[in-house]
């Protein structure tokens, strides 16, 4: 199916009549965003039961402006006249097949219960009288326990390793810290190390969600920092990234993974504004700690500015309506 131009004249009409509407925030000066063009093309020729639309942002500026896109290229999912979903950066084409698989398989009553739900919460507040405050549930984030290789401070990546008996001890040790606490969905990486960890923690049946896999560490796998600065001296993971690996493992930059970790906090945005419940992300420290960065409006390189302990929370919630750090490598609260 070709795809849509979109302006403030049509808008309403193409996203309102239809259930399921993808949408292409770009610009003719824009270099990823020429990049994108042809993968968000070939998507559309896949899915001929879906709606793929573009927006101009220099022809519709007011469009761009009323929607908040701060930069292009920005991917926007609208199901059911509800954003479901907004990511900017030139998505690699599976990229973007997976999103649109994890939109399409979205439950729309319970999205559409949730934002009635925050809604009718914030109407309340206004007619009490009472300060205006955020109604975003808390984002937990879980570290994994000890490994065998984390213990000895070799990077950790796609080697599924499982937990040492001290990595089981730190995870059961959790469990007090989070059955005390209101807890809605949980996430996981599909490491073994990370499953087990939610398992021991008393964090039952969590989602399994690719994204949330450890940073893929490239030619560095299983290698300390140590024995890279023999070669590398003064190599930093947060602003060098890694040696290119094998083909299936090539390794990331830190704007890869901030990526990912942009495509996580999308899929549970509607989530953390239902208010019903913690949302709960068990997965690995690299990548945990630029998601911290990303949640908090900061670049991915800014993970660096955190340390993650194994077997630790830390606690993403709101001040004054702002993204805050609530807690961070927490045994106990």
């Amino acid at each position: 199916m070709s795809t849509i131009e979109l302006t403030k004249e049509n808008f309403d009409e193409i996203v309102s009549g239809n259930d399921f509407v993808l949408i292409d925030f770009w610009a003719e000066w824009c270099g990823p965003c020429k990049q994108f063009g042809p993968v968000f093309e070939k998507s559309s020729e896949t899915h001929d039961d879906l709606v793929f639309a573009k927006v101009d942002t220099e022809a519709q500026p007011e469009l761009a402006q009323a929607l908040q896109i701060q930069s292009i290229p920005t991917v926007m999912i609208v199901r059911e006249n509800i954003a479901v979903f907004a990511q900017p950066g030139a998505l690699p084409a599976e990229a973007l097949e997976d999103v649109i698989g994890q939109a399409r398989a979205l439950d729309m009553d319970e999205v559409r219960a949730s934002v009635t739900e925050a809604q009718q919460a914030e109407q309340a507040q206004g007619e009490q009288g009472q300060q205006a405050q955020s109604l975003v549930s808390d984002l937990l984030l879980v570290r994994h326990g000890e490994t065998e290789w984390s213990r000895d401070g070799r990077h950790t990546s796609w080697t599924d390793l499982p937990l040492t008996a001290t990595g089981e001890e730190q995870a059961r040790a959790l469990r007090p810290l989070l059955s005390d606490r209101k807890i809605g969905p949980v996430y996981a990486s599909p490491m073994q190390r990370a499953l087990r960890t939610a398992e021991l923690a008393g964090l039952a049946r969590p989602q399994i969600d690719v994204d949330l896999r450890e940073w893929d560490y490239g030619g560095y796998e299983g290698i300390a920092t140590a024995e890279i600065h023999r070669d590398r001296p003064g190599w930093y993971l947060f602003s060098d990234g890694v040696a290119e690996g094998p083909a299936e493992h090539p390794g990331e930059s830190p704007e890869q993974v901030g990526a990912r970790a942009d495509r996580v906090l999308a899929r549970i945005a509607h989530r953390l504004a239902a208010d019903d419940g913690d949302v709960a992300l068990v997965a690995h420290a690299h990548f945990l700690r630029v998601l911290a960065a990303r949640r908090l409006g900061l670049p991915p390189a800014a993970g660096g500015l955190f340390t993650f302990e194994t077997g630790a929370v830390g606690v993403l919630g709101t001040e004054h309506d702002r993204p805050a750090v609530l807690a961070w490598n927490a045994r106990s609260l």
